[in-house]
Protein backbone atom coordinates (compact mmCIF):
# COMPACT_ATOMS: atom_id res chain seq x y z
CA UNK A 1 0.00 0.00 0.00
CA UNK A 2 1.03 3.51 -0.37
CA UNK A 3 1.42 3.54 3.88
CA UNK A 4 3.89 0.82 3.43
CA UNK A 5 5.60 2.94 0.89
CA UNK A 6 5.93 6.07 2.95
CA UNK A 7 6.85 3.90 6.03
CA UNK A 8 9.79 2.23 4.50
CA UNK A 9 11.27 5.67 2.73
CA UNK A 10 11.31 7.05 6.20
CA UNK A 11 12.76 4.37 7.46
CA UNK A 12 15.64 4.88 4.69
CA UNK A 13 15.31 1.67 3.14
CA UNK A 14 17.31 1.32 0.20
CA UNK A 15 14.76 -0.68 -1.96
CA UNK A 16 11.00 0.21 -1.28
CA UNK A 17 9.31 -1.99 -3.91
CA UNK A 18 5.98 -1.67 -4.34
CA UNK A 19 3.44 -4.77 -6.40
CA UNK A 20 1.26 -4.43 -8.16
CA UNK A 21 -1.30 -6.74 -7.46
CA UNK A 22 -1.91 -4.63 -3.68
CA UNK A 23 -4.12 -1.79 -3.27
CA UNK A 24 -2.35 1.54 -5.33
CA UNK A 25 -1.25 2.01 -8.50
CA UNK A 26 2.36 2.55 -9.57
CA UNK A 27 1.88 6.70 -9.56
CA UNK A 28 0.35 6.28 -6.01
CA UNK A 29 3.26 3.90 -4.79
CA UNK A 30 5.74 6.73 -6.77
CA UNK A 31 4.17 9.17 -4.37
CA UNK A 32 5.17 7.84 -1.56
CA UNK A 33 8.30 6.60 -2.09
CA UNK A 34 8.47 3.49 -4.11
CA UNK A 35 12.04 3.13 -5.43
CA UNK A 36 10.62 0.22 -7.63
CA UNK A 37 7.54 -0.65 -8.44
CA UNK A 38 7.06 -4.36 -9.39
CA UNK A 39 4.05 -5.99 -11.77
CA UNK A 40 4.95 -9.42 -9.58
CA UNK A 41 6.85 -10.32 -6.34
CA UNK A 42 8.79 -12.46 -9.16
CA UNK A 43 10.68 -9.47 -9.81
CA UNK A 44 12.16 -8.75 -6.95
CA UNK A 45 15.21 -10.62 -7.28
CA UNK A 46 16.25 -8.76 -10.21
CA UNK A 47 15.55 -5.57 -8.40
CA UNK A 48 17.77 -6.90 -5.08
CA UNK A 49 20.46 -7.75 -8.04
CA UNK A 50 20.17 -4.55 -9.93
CA UNK A 51 20.71 -2.15 -6.88
CA UNK A 52 23.62 -4.32 -5.10
CA UNK A 53 25.90 -3.60 -8.25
Amino acid sequence: TSYDMLTGARAGAGIVAGVLTGAHDGPALRRHGATHVLASVAELPAAIREYES
